[in-house]
C-alpha cells in the first residue's frame, strides 16, 4: 500500500514538473526570449524542492506501522468471530 502512495505522490510531483516546464516554454517564447525578461522569469520559477518535495520517510514507517497493526486487529477479530474453539 505504501509503495503505491509513493507512486502516486511520485506522479503528482512530475505532473507538476511537466506543468511547469510547459509554462516555461510558453513564457519564454511569449517574451521573445529578451534577457530581462528571460531573467526575471528564471527568478520566479520554483525550485525542483518545491515542485517535488522530499518523501518523508519516517511518515511512511508510520502509516506503514498503523496498517499492519490494523492488519493484526482485523486478521484477530476475524479469528475470534470465526470461533478458532471450533476449529
Amino acid at each position: 500500500m505504501a509503495k503505491s502512495r509513493i507512486e502516486a505522490i511520485e506522479k503528482a510531483a512530475c505532473v507538476k514538473i511537466e506543468m511547469a516546464c510547459l509554462e516555461a516554454q510558453t513564457q519564454v517564447v511569449s517574451h521573445g526570449l529578451t534577457s530581462e525578461a528571460a531573467r526575471a522569469f528564471f527568478e520566479a520559477m520554483p525550485n525542483v524542492e518545491v515542485l517535488m518535495p522530499p518523501v518523508e520517510f519516517k511518515a511512511i514507517e508510520t502509516m506503514l506501522h498503523a496498517r499492519n497493526a490494523e492488519e493484526r486487529a482485523r486478521q484477530e477479530y476475524r479469528y475470534h468471530s470465526l470461533g478458532a474453539d471450533d476449529c
